[in-house]
């Protein structure tokens, strides 16, 4: 099989503190070796490990490295593997899987080892935010203070039903944010709730930004609601049912944008994980990301192409 290193066998991935990584440790390596797969299988706990790991698949020419866990995961990998040719393989393991369903991506175990299997590969573009590589999104207000809110034990039994959970925990007194947003064509301040920059149109288990693909060389800037929380419900409920709606909902597109908090420092969500504050340089990193995608991949620019 192709895109074995040197020591015959593709490097497996397996976040093992995921929701459902170390219960699935066992199913996934069977999945893959029913089709073939010779594997190096790693259950890794923290990111030096992975980043160990990877980097030895990628200087041995490794055609491809299989990473199984949720976003925050595949974010991590994503930006070990930017720029390389060695391609990424997707295992959904996550609560929400957004990069996954962005790609059309199985989310059953024996499905998505079959797509890997076929060995079609597309190049995506990265986000980048503060110099971290992002593979979904980067959002402040409403959906950080849930993240910031979400009781890992509740996200573990629930999934994505822990959200709202922890909305209503948690937002009871939110008020908006005060940005001021800058870009190559205009600065301008505004009030809003939520602000999410975009690289997938997928966002928390559903369509948020309908007007960027993954390999469009574009980010769209998402901004729900305005100043009352009721702009704020009517903007979520229009994304929901896909109904046009430029009171609440405003979006803007380009390859970067910076993001400065008017107001106190505030922490951005970044693929699922509290990790930058503002202010926030946002850009894209046009197919920067070698990736395995079924013959359906949500793309529209990017060739998929077999291997050689």
């Amino acid at each position: 099989m192709s895109g074995l290193t040197d020591t015959g066998s593709t490097l497996l991935i397996i976040n093992g503190n995921s929701r459902k990584g170390a219960e699935q440790f066992a199913s996934a390596k069977i999945a893959l070796e029913a089709q073939g797969f010779v594997l190096d299988a790693h259950l890794v706990k923290s990111a030096a490990e992975t980043q160990a790991l990877i980097r030895q698949h990628v200087e041995a020419g490794a055609e491809m490295v299989i990473c199984g866990g949720g976003d925050g995961t595949l974010s991590s990998c994503a930006g070990m593997l930017a720029g390389s040719q060695t391609a990424m393989g997707i295992l959904p393991l996550g609560t929400g899987n957004t990069f996954a369903r962005g790609l059309n991506m199985p989310l059953e175990l024996a499905a998505a080892a079959r797509v890997l299997s076929e060995r079609r590969f597309a190049r995506v573009d990265l986000g980048q935010v503060n110099g971290r590589i992002f593979i979904n999104s980067v959002a402040l207000g409403a959906s950080a203070q849930i993240a910031a809110g979400l009781d890992k034990e509740l996200k573990r039994r629930l999934g994505l039903l822990a959200w709202p959970v922890s909305a209503f925990r948690t937002l009871k007194g939110q008020r908006p944010l005060s940005l001021e947003l800058k870009t190559d064509d205009l600065r301008m301040k505004v009030k809003t709730h939520q602000i999410i920059c975009a690289n997938n149109s997928h966002v928390a288990g559903f369509i948020t930004a309908p007007m960027v693909y993954l390999d469009d060389g574009k980010l769209e800037t998402v901004l729900l609601g305005r100043d009352s929380w009721w702009s704020l419900i009517t903007g979520f409920w229009s994304l929901i049912v896909k109904k046009s709606n430029k009171m609440d909902v405003f979006s803007l597109h380009g390859t970067h944008i910076r993001v400065v908090s008017l107001k106190k420092q505030l922490i951005a969500n970044v693929d699922g994980e509290l990790c930058e504050h503002t202010p926030l340089e946002v850009k894209i990193l046009p197919l920067a990301l070698r990736v395995a995608v079924p013959e359906n991949a949500g793309l529209r620019s990017a060739v998929n192409l077999p291997a050689p």
